[in-house]
């Protein structure tokens, strides 16, 4: 059996053999008005789809974004047209469309799509702009491929978002989360152990080891997906992605609770204090590598205090 084809490759492949042959007989003269892709939410716009990823949204199908959305003559003719096109595809099925209102395919506008995810109908232009918008936002609007785009006001709006937040900005959120993280994974969750709190200390780690994916994106200038695609794109990250993800996988594999014995919880302490010792040291090390702070300390707290302090 071959390689499944991803979606983002039948939604490419969707357009150039149905989409574009019948726009042009329809709209010959409007290509320049418009741009075609997927980008958005979804697992296929990550190039995380899977088998699972087909029971719904997911399948043929592209989005439609127009320079100006107000033609509404133009937008009418469109939405008629995508409408009419087949819905079944290299015998793959029609979508099934179960977040009608995330717009993932179809017509929308260049500034109504950016606008949805930013909050701003322009371009973010200062520190507080940036600072206000969730990572995982700009990564939905900034994923996925664009087929055609020639007049470039989508690809320019795109370009200027991947550029990534302002160094001010980056080195901020590291700062903050760094202190997080540190709070929570690196003094909570040993005194929650000790007072066998079972939620709190599961919610401890899982803040500790949130945090520290987050600023592994911040370290590469990536930004970070909805928290269902966080783990499983760190991984891919040039910087300190493999060695976080694998830290991450021997931390998420020490038994915090049972069985009940003085030597066991000796042991937990022992292997947790290691593997988050060993996150903390290889975060502030690359924040030294790039300039943030001036020691390699594993107490993620003095990291985040240098990079603040710097800051000013």
């Amino acid at each position: 059996m071959g390689r499944m084809m991803q979606g983002i490759e039948i939604c490419r492949s969707y357009w150039e053999n149905v989409g574009l042959p019948s726009f042009k007989d329809n709209f010959s003269d409007r290509l320049n008005e418009i741009a075609i892709g997927m980008v958005g939410p979804g697992s296929e716009c990550f190039f995380f789809d899977d088998e699972i990823s087909r029971d719904h949204d997911w399948g043929p199908g592209f989005c439609i974004w127009m320079n100006n959305l107000n033609d509404h003559e133009l937008r009418r003719n469109l939405e008629s047209w995508y409408d009419s096109l087949p819905k079944n595809y290299l015998d793959i099925n029609e979508r099934i469309s179960v977040d009608v209102d995330a717009q993932r395919v179809g017509v929308d506008g260049v500034r109504e799509f950016y606008q949805r995810y930013t909050g701003l109908s322009h371009i973010p232009k200062d520190y507080h702009e940036w600072y206000g918008i969730p990572s995982s936002s700009l990564a939905t609007c900034t994923n996925g491929q664009v087929f055609h785009d020639s007049s470039g006001t989508f690809t320019d709006w795109r370009t200027a978002l991947l550029a990534f937040y302002p160094e001010e900005v980056r080195r901020h959120k590291i700062a903050r989360l760094c202190l997080s993280a540190s709070q929570s994974g690196q003094y909570n969750l040993l005194r929650s152990i000790k007072r066998k709190d079972v939620y709190t200390t599961r919610y401890c780690l899982m803040k500790f080891l949130a945090d520290c994916i987050s600023i592994v994106y911040l370290i590469n200038k990536k930004y970070e997906p909805f928290y269902k695609w966080a783990y499983r794109g760190v991984a891919y990250l040039k910087i300190l992605g493999k060695e976080v993800s694998f830290l991450i996988e021997r931390i998420l594999d020490i038994p915090l609770f049972t069985p009940s014995s003085q030597k066991f919880e000796d042991y937990v302490f022992t292997e947790l204090h290691k593997g988050i010792d060993e996150m903390g040291e290889a975060i502030s090390r690359e924040l030294m590598r790039q300039n943030m702070v001036d020691v390699v300390d594993a107490y993620l707290w003095i990291s985040g205090e240098q990079i603040m302090k710097n800051a000013k």
